[in-house]
């Protein structure tokens, strides 16, 4: 392959996927933050890419206090297949 590469390019995309990716619109995007520990945002690209993910201060003000997170995302694959997270959820 050589520093010149495959037909499939970097990743396994082809050229048209990596246009499709670079030329996608964002539908929708949201973010809030309330400045004391909650917090959400969410995106949506017109290529598939999702995210979403919330926090919340557990315990505040005590010695236990610690940040509450949960999310997930996904995208499409270069064979094009969705691929889905699993709710995450760290705390």
């Amino acid at each position: 392959m050589g520093a010149v590469g495959s037909a499939m390019g970097q990743y396994g995309y082809t050229q048209q996927q990596r246009d499709y990716d670079r030329n996608a619109a964002i539908l929708r995007y949201e973010n809030i933050n309330n400045g004391d520990g909650t917090y959400q945002y969410n995106y949506e690209t017109s290529n598939g890419i999702a995210a979403e993910e919330s926090g919340f201060l557990k315990n505040p003000g005590s010695n236990f206090e610690v940040q509450t997170v949960k999310g997930s995302y996904q995208y499409y694959s270069p064979e094009g297949q969705l691929v889905r997270s699993e709710p995450l959820k760290v705390n």
